[in-house]
């Protein structure tokens, strides 16, 4: 009979054993697929912060070299800085001044919108929007960001 009992409680303490191990690699699973993806998420957002520092130097860079002179105007998807213009395209933002085209590609899933801020008193402001969408804590989330460039000054206007 004392056999028979301790060969019970062999069977219940490896039961228990199995139970517990389950659920320690059940956690421990669940932990690093967690981790797996707020690696991909941090990465993703690195990258996209990148991205969106190169689009706003590129911006800047346009539209105080080709915007200082003659008179601006945005209408719909487009911006005229005098003799330069700028457009949204599917993908991307074109930069064209005279013959001279240049693209800057947008990332995927990102969009872009233009316009035009004249305030009295002060310097006229192209405003171009980029607008993205991220999933925080597995919530979709829409991120805007607003890039400013103002109008170059000029001998006269200093």
């Amino acid at each position: 009979m004392a056999g028979l009992r301790r060969r019970y409680m062999q069977l219940m303490e490896v039961l228990v054993a199995a139970v517990i191990a389950a659920g320690l690699v059940t956690s421990a699973s669940k932990i690093l697929f967690a981790s797996w993806d707020l690696c991909r998420s941090a990465t993703r957002h690195a990258h996209l912060s990148q991205e969106v520092s190169l689009i706003r130097t590129r911006w800047r860079l346009f539209v105080h070299g080709h915007g200082g002179e003659g008179t601006w105007s945005a209408t719909g998807n487009e911006l005229s800085l005098g003799a330069a213009r700028v457009s949204v395209e599917r993908g991307g933002l074109v930069l064209a001044d005279g013959g001279d085209e240049k693209r800057i590609t947008l990332p995927e899933g990102m969009a872009a919108a233009l316009s035009l801020e004249q305030q009295a008193g002060l310097a006229d402001a192209a405003v171009l929007t980029l607008s993205w969408e991220r999933t925080r804590q597995r919530r979709p989330d829409v991120v805007h960001t607003r890039i400013v460039a103002c109008r170059a000054a000029q001998e006269g206007n200093r």
